[in-house]
């Protein structure tokens, strides 16, 4: 049964060894990169062993139909194994050699496609731009987008913890119910203390605008941007005084919109000008006393 098997596998072989020395599926790229040589030469080697164990499988048929002794079962493994790899590596070439027709057939195909011209495909241009609060107005700069108008909120002022940032809280508020919770943290409305002026004590409102740059910067001590960069307003930095609460440094825009009627004393979340102090803040060319103005630029 081994023999058997043993020589219809190596029947099998020139059939395969034909389809592979097909020079027809041999592509033009192959033969520039001597890729097809390549493959000549082994199929050659290929050949040469083939040639062997033709030969020794045919002394083997022999030997058995003259009624000799039957080869050792070792023997016939061998040469079993043996045919088996041939088979594999003409298999392995025909592979090559569909791969080889495959490259090329994309090569032609992307030489038929038309040239590039840089064109890009036509839809909505990426959105460029960035958000930020114009504190002390209710109105956006020219060329920028009003998102919507507010009024300063945060923490009041004495609390300890209280939240360092300031809100711009909407003019029409969405507001739920309670749902049970126990313990509530208070949001405050914003006061100027710019006392003896006239918007002391007034409720400053805020504006939420959109800038069609990419980059926002708030400039302290500055009351125009750095070159190559745009106003989007000026005002004067501000924030609480010596006070238990913590707070950012704002920019409050030197209109200082407030809300009508609203002179009333109720502090909450205070702003007072930020003044200079000197000691480790060099002077000159600060100046104790003197307050910081700020601008807030885009680009």
């Amino acid at each position: 049964m081994a023999l058997l098997t043993s020589i219809c596998l190596l029947t099998s072989l020139p059939v395969l060894y034909a389809m592979s020395l097909d020079t027809k599926n041999v592509t033009s790229d192959d033969v520039a990169s001597g890729a097809g040589s390549l493959e000549m030469r082994k199929l050659r080697h290929v050949e040469a062993e083939l040639e062997v164990l033709r030969r020794t499988v045919t002394e083997i048929k022999a030997g058995v139909q003259c009624g000799s002794q039957s080869p050792h079962a070792n023997v016939l493994q061998e040469v079993t194994s043996e045919i088996q790899a041939l088979r594999s590596q003409f298999q392995g070439l025909q592979l090559q050699r569909e791969l080889s027709v495959l490259r090329s057939d994309l090569l032609l195909a992307q030489s038929a496609m038309p040239a590039d011209t840089g064109s890009k495909p036509v839809g909505r241009a990426p959105q460029i731009g960035a958000v930020y609060e114009r504190w002390g107005n209710s109105g956006c700069p020219n060329g920028t987008q009003l998102v919507y108008s507010g009024l300063i909120g945060g923490s009041y002022y004495t609390h300890t913890g209280a939240a360092a940032n300031a809100l711009c809280l909407p003019l029409n508020p969405v507001l739920d119910n309670n749902p049970g919770a126990s313990d509530l943290t208070g949001i405050y409305g914003a006061e100027l203390q710019v006392t003896p002026l006239p918007r002391h004590n007034f409720d400053p409102l805020c504006a939420v605008c959109r800038s069609p740059r990419a980059t926002i910067l708030m400039v302290p001590a500055a009351s125009a941007c750095p070159s190559g960069w745009t106003v989007e307003y000026s005002g004067y930095s501000c924030r609480h005084s010596n006070h238990a609460a913590a707070t950012e440094y704002i920019c409050v825009d030197r209109e200082q919109h407030t809300r009508t009627g609203s002179h009333k004393d109720d502090d909450g979340n205070v702003f007072y000008y930020v003044g200079a102090v000197c000691g480790s803040l060099p002077c000159p060319p600060y100046v104790s006393g003197k307050v910081l103005p700020c601008v807030v630029c885009s680009k």
